[in-house]
């Protein structure tokens, strides 16, 4: 599964630190890759996917 989406105010990225986002995250059973932003986003989400990269197109590249 990919998690992706292209940069924006920091306030933009909030819904990727709420609990149950990350929780839903972490409990997948499919693989989830996910690129959101720019390199200098980064997010809890990130820190419990399968696979984080530092853009939606690098994260496509591995989908």
């Amino acid at each position: 599964m990919l998690v992706v989406r292209g940069g924006g105010q920091e306030s933009d990225f909030h819904v990727f630190e709420h609990v149950s986002v990350v929780e839903a995250i972490k409990e997948s059973k499919t693989p989830v890759i996910m690129g959101i932003g720019h390199t200098d986003n980064q997010t809890l989400a990130d820190a419990v996917t399968d696979r984080s990269e530092t853009t939606p197109t690098k994260a496509a590249s591995f989908y």
